[in-house]
């Protein structure tokens, strides 16, 4: 799967203290409408966001795999997340082992 304005949630230029609601909303709305995977942008600046993004996938019963972004569009500043489908147990998610947007998400 490829980014688009549906399965993106764009944080560029929001504060740190309201990234996590932004993430866990869009996250709610994508895993009733069985969306996945999910894009979220954070882009790079100083790291706050990427680094709160990453943490709250880890910890997101709705995240079964996410990834970082890999050396295509936006690098880094994109990190990438496979929700669990509707039987699927939620649980904690893992890191993908490769490291790279997109594998082992578009299940």
């Amino acid at each position: 799967a490829i980014p688009s304005a549906t399965n993106t949630l764009d944080l560029r230029g929001q504060r740190a203290d309201e990234v996590r609601d932004l993430v866990e909303s869009y996250l709610d709305r994508a895993a009733l409408e069985d969306r996945s995977p999910v894009f979220i942008l954070h882009g790079h600046g100083t790291g706050a966001l990427k680094k709160i993004v990453r943490a709250y996938l880890a910890a997101s019963p709705y995240v079964r795999r996410w990834a970082v972004g890999g050396t295509g569009p936006g690098g880094d500043g994109v990190t990438s997340g496979g929700l669990c489908r509707g039987g699927e147990a939620p649980g904690r998610a893992r890191p993908d082992r490769q490291g790279r947007a997109g594998t082992g998400l578009a299940r």
